[in-house]
């Protein structure tokens, strides 16, 4: 799994049987709530007191129409 895969990086890996995920860049964003509440949940089973806060910054430099 990769966010950043050349065109002939794929071929071949194709052309060896390989497979690739490739969701690109920021796809790290549909996964953020779903990390918090993991971390949440293992930070209680460890009797550890804390808070996470998720961070509402969008980094994606690009406009999809």
């Amino acid at each position: 799994m990769t966010g950043d895969i050349d065109f002939h990086s794929a071929q071949d890996a194709a052309n060896l049987g390989l497979s690739i995920v490739d969701p690109g860049h920021h796809i790290e964003r549909i996964m953020v709530g779903g990390v918090r509440e993991r971390l949440e949940k293992d930070a209680e089973k460890a009797g550890i007191s804390c808070g996470f806060i998720e961070s509402a910054i969008v980094t994606e430099p690009f406009k999809f129409m």
